[in-house]
């Protein structure tokens, strides 16, 4: 009992004033929000809700962050080559670039982690500020939540058009069942602070003696009709000799009406890790999401150091 109320006010100290921010600060968004992922993410094409992870606990589930024990350093650079269909379906070639960092410290009790972004593109820039912390539950189940700021800034022919903030919760839960098998679930945005961002996610992770591992997460936007929000993403990581990995993913999004599919190749030493991924996407056509048909084709590179 003295355990459980332990817990209890931990969580309410930490959670409380995070969920409060959200809520009083509300600036809507304009346009979809592109994905902002870790290289490990994309290369599973963002499958995950369910892997026990650290550098992506602010970009997708915070709560595995709980059962780590080290504190690491990461840094991301990802370019994308976009081709945008005009009306005569002639391709317009565009480019867009990305740099994330995250540091993250598992070596507390209550774990935290925090990572900057930059998007830059044809037609502006995004910066994001995230924080995500993380408790454990019990022996084998955790509870973690992340904060997100965005700043968007639109440009037409070199003018700034436009800059809008926007303020993000996301909730995480996460329970190891069996050795081999994991569950994870998320709410992004419960508060619904961003138009069509808010999303349930259940995932899975089944595993067999760390050599091959499947990932899969579904979900939808519950204040919205499920099947035309529909999402799902699957990924399958193999163990390559003893410190090689190669992830395959695809995902279908019905609410953002796009699907892609993805590979990637990781190399893990004592202290360092490092990533790559290739992942293409096609994006239709949408008036009412406001979308060019596009196809796009990401490369991605990151390095993890732990100590």
């Amino acid at each position: 009992m003295l355990y459980n109320t332990t817990i209890t006010r931990n969580l309410q100290s930490f959670f409380i004033p995070l969920i409060l921010l959200c809520a009083l600060q509300s600036i809507a968004a304009h346009g979809a929000m592109q994905d902002i992922w870790t290289t490990r993410l994309k290369s599973t094409s963002g499958a995950g809700v369910a892997s026990l992870l650290i550098d992506e606990s602010t970009m997708l589930n915070p709560a595995p962050m709980a059962f780590y024990n080290r504190s690491y350093i990461y840094y991301e650079y990802t370019k994308s080559d976009i081709a945008i269909s005009d009306e005569s379906g002639h391709p317009d070639p565009k480019r867009s670039k990305e740099n994330t960092v995250v540091t993250s410290d598992g070596a507390q009790k209550v774990k935290g982690s925090f990572s900057y972004t930059v998007q830059n593109h044809d037609r502006g820039y995004r910066k994001r500020i995230s924080a995500s912390t993380a408790y454990p539950m019990s022996k084998k189940a955790s509870m973690g939540i992340t904060y997100r700021y965005t700043k968007d800034t639109s440009y037409e022919n070199g003018v700034e058009q436009k800059q809008s903030t926007n303020n993000q919760m996301v909730i995480g839960f996460y329970h190891q069942v069996k050795s081999y098998f994991s569950l994870g679930m998320t709410f992004t945005d419960p508060l619904k602070n961003v138009e069509n961002e808010t999303i349930a996610l259940v995932g899975g992770q089944l595993s067999y003696q760390d050599m091959i591992s499947f990932m899969f997460d579904a979900g939808a936007n519950y204040y919205e009709d499920m099947a035309d929000t529909f999402l799902f993403r699957g990924g399958l990581q193999l163990k390559m000799l003893s410190d090689f990995l190669l992830r395959f993913g695809y995902s279908r999004d019905n609410g953002r009406k796009e699907s892609g599919n993805s590979m990637g190749v990781t190399w893990v030493s004592p202290r360092l890790i490092l990533n790559f991924a290739l992942r293409n996407i096609k994006v239709e056509k949408d008036i009412l999401l406001n979308q060019r048909q596009e196809k796009i084709r990401e490369s991605s590179f990151s390095m993890s150091l732990h100590f």
